[in-house]
């Protein structure tokens, strides 16, 4: 995330209670990036970080990653424009597996969004625009770029897994303009 090409970002990391020496290296990081906004607290689940770090996000958009997820060098920069010039709600991105182990990248038809391509294309749209397929739509949160004043008081539902779903779903109805 530091080597994005788009240098004009701030970087929320929460450590949730981590055991190893996960803050030390945030920390690391934070001392040498004043755009990484280092947040500890006791372990509290992935839900509790994402609306921790929506608490603290300043930014025009917000994209999530996990900590085993990794942006392309220019992904930030692109989707930024995109969604600046359509003025979207929010963006959907291809998202590609990646083993560790055996450097393989895999592409999942789920992640990889050809199926709402086929549909919208590039065009701006909105949940009616796909109603038969809006069900099928990943609703990961990493994989979206949102503008921060359309997500307001939206917030990932504390000790539920999937907790990406019904955030999901309350975004895909509540906006106007998405695209991928």
């Amino acid at each position: 995330v530091v080597n994005q090409t788009l240098e004009d970002i701030e970087i929320i990391c929460i450590n949730d209670g981590s055991t190893d020496n996960t803050l030390d290296i945030l920390e690391r990081y934070a001392n040498n990036d004043n755009r990484i906004k280092l947040i500890s607290q006791s372990n509290s689940g992935l839900s509790a970080s994402r609306n921790v770090g929506l608490y603290h996000a300043t930014g025009e958009y917000i994209c999530f990653l996990d900590s085993d997820d990794y942006f392309e060098l220019e992904a930030l920069e692109e989707l930024y424009d995109i969604a600046h010039k359509k003025r979207l709600d929010f963006a959907l991105f291809k998202l590609i597996n990646f083993d560790n182990e055996t450097k393989i990248k895999e592409q999942y038809e789920y992640f990889d969004l050809q199926y709402l391509i086929d549909i919208v294309g590039d065009k701006v749209f909105g949940y009616k625009d796909v109603s038969d397929i809006v069900f099928s739509i990943s609703v990961t949160a990493p994989g979206k770029l949102f503008k921060s004043k359309f997500i307001g008081n939206m917030r990932f539902p504390e000790g539920l897994i999937y907790e990406d779903n019904p955030f999901f779903i309350e975004a895909i109805f509540k906006a106007k303009r998405l695209t991928t």
